[in-house]
């Protein structure tokens, strides 16, 4: 494992990134035990007091989270050592706890000039990097870090997460695959690859990770979320019916969770369980626009025509962009005869889906129109 000086988990971009990341301890170096470590008091210069005893207090200043005091000692030793790598990269971690993001790169940039083979170095300063939204650089810096612990599993997690926002999906497969065989219990490793896997389209893949992830962390509503997500898209709706169970048991507030179960046991269906869903989604959050659109087509299917409709209108008061609210109402004023209603409302919503590049929604309103007697 690297050791590398402790630094804020914020620094990791992404919360999935961040969970996955612990701060590490100090490199165990020596100490000498003056005075001025176990006190509050300032340093004392004194030219008996070597390069390394000033490290050695700024140390033990750091560990007790007195920074300033630490750099006012790590100071103290490069003025006696400009060459002093690990002190550059004790300052360049300081401030990066600091906050001072341009002067540790500075540290550590120094600290990498003179030992290039340091990746507690390189490790930093890509988290700067990557907090900076400098993903080239980011990158490069964790390419040394594994070029240099080739078996350290957070790099590869962490480069994963950059290709994932460089876009480099393969590379980010990869990452992941390589950090996990590494440490094949991280939780939060299989979410995200998952995450990717789905992404590319390969669902059942993603399904088996997020399987995982609940394996590892079987608290975590967003898996549970993820993956009843898939199993309803791939058709196991029962499977995705008890993963909402699971969202909702652990999140009972949790609006979409709702909705999300009452549209499987709508395509199951089970139209009234769905209905009571969406009236629980409703009463989460009432100005959830997308949900009077799936409890009006519950009772639209129920033959409940007016409450299908009233539905309808609550969605498009909400949210009048919202093209599947014209679609659905238009069908709901066909099949109720009013002819000039449902051009009206198809129209709209053929406008909309064609604005929004909605090209299957625009495909069924067109057909919509062109069935009308």
């Amino acid at each position: 494992m690297i050791k590398i000086y402790s630094f804020p988990a914020k620094l990791f971009g992404t919360a999935a990134v961040m969970t996955m990341i612990q701060s590490q301890a100090m490199a165990a170096l020596p100490i000498v035990p003056t005075n001025a470590m176990t006190s509050n008091q300032p340093v004392l210069i004194s030219k008996q007091i070597s390069a390394e005893e000033f490290f050695g207090q700024a140390k033990a200043k750091y560990a007790r989270e007195d920074y300033q005091g630490a750099i006012a000692a790590v100071d103290q030793a490069i003025r006696l050592n400009p060459n002093y790598a690990e002190a550059y990269l004790m300052r360049g971690s300081i401030q990066t706890e600091l906050g001072n993001y341009q002067e540790a790169i500075a540290d550590l940039d120094q600290g990498i000039k003179l030992n290039p083979n340091n990746a507690s170095a390189y490790f930093i300063r890509g988290s700067i990097q990557l907090e900076s939204g400098n993903l080239q650089g980011a990158l490069a810096d964790y390419n040394q870090v594994i070029r240099l612990y080739p078996n350290e599993a957070n790099a590869y997690f962490i480069r994963g997460a950059i290709q994932l926002q460089l876009d480099n999906l393969q590379g980010a497969i990869a990452d992941f695959n390589r950090g996990i065989k590494l440490n094949p219990n991280e939780a939060k490793a299989y979410f995200i690859r998952g995450t990717i896997q789905a992404g590319l389209g390969n669902y059942q893949e993603a399904i088996a990770d997020f399987g995982q992830e609940i394996r590892l962390s079987p608290n975590d509503p967003l898996a549970y979320h993820r993956r009843g997500d898939l199993r309803a898209y791939t058709g196991d709706l029962q499977g995705a019916i008890a993963d909402y169970d699971q969202v909702i048991r652990l999140s009972p507030n949790c609006h979409c969770a709702y909705y999300d179960r009452g549209f499987a046991r709508a395509q199951s269906g089970d139209l009234q369980g769905a209905i009571a869903d969406y009236n629980q989604a409703i009463k989460l959050n009432p100005e959830f626009a997308t949900v009077y659109v799936a409890r009006g087509n519950a009772h639209d299917e129920l033959g409940n025509r007016q409450a299908a409709i009233a539905d309808y209108n609550q969605a498009i008061k909400l949210n009048p962009e919202l093209a599947e609210a014209y679609y659905s109402r238009g069908g709901n004023r066909r099949h109720s005869g009013d002819k000039q209603g449902a051009i009206a409302d198809y129209q709209k919503a053929a406008e909309l889906a064609q604005i929004q590049g909605d090209k299957d929604l625009h495909t069924l309103t067109t057909q919509a129109l062109g069935e009308l007697p």
